[in-house]
């Protein structure tokens, strides 16, 4: 990848930056034999940093290096100031609707945005007659959640540019 002005960029560093919520352990080594796919992940942060949408899906066998081709992308996006949304999805919580995404977004009860505390208290289950309400039992409140979701990530992004990456998930 090539930054304006014509010097080479390094496509991910071997180390991380700073504390990011990323894997550190897939930060550790440099990313060898994937110069297509950076390059590729790198024409999609070129957008995203002027402001264009884009789109990036990775996808294959496992154990081929989805997760670490991910951080990289992450990581550069990082580095270059953007907003990185990075959950890890955990196989407890499985059967938690919207887990990954709020763990992505920080919607916690404690957090110091009232959108993100306003998730976390949709996605709360208080206890009706019938036993817990959730977003899998009231199709309302998956409405109001998703578009509770939709208006965060559209703040985010309208404040700068936003990659929203899964992470490494490690369910089956």
């Amino acid at each position: 990848m090539i930054e304006s002005g014509g010097s080479q960029r390094p496509p991910w560093p071997a180390e991380a930056r700073r504390a990011s919520g990323l894997d550190p352990a897939a930060l550790m080594a440099p990313l060898r034999g994937r110069g297509p796919e950076v390059a590729v992940l790198g024409d999609v942060l070129d957008r995203v940093a002027a402001g264009r949408p884009a789109l990036a899906l990775i996808e294959g066998e496992a154990g081929i290096g989805k997760t670490r081709l991910l951080d990289g992308a992450l990581e550069d996006a990082q580095a270059r100031g953007m907003q990185v949304a990075c959950g890890r999805a955990v196989e407890l919580e499985q059967s938690r609707p919207f887990g990954l995404v709020a763990a992505a977004f920080g919607c916690e009860r404690s957090s110091g945005d009232p959108r993100r505390t306003a998730i976390a208290d949709l996605l709360a289950s208080p206890m009706g007659e019938g036993g817990p309400i959730t977003v899998t039992s009231d199709p309302g409140l998956r409405f109001r959640t998703v578009d509770a979701f939709a208006d965060l990530a559209e703040a985010l992004a309208l404040a700068g540019p936003l990659v929203i990456g899964p992470g490494r998930s490690a369910v089956g």
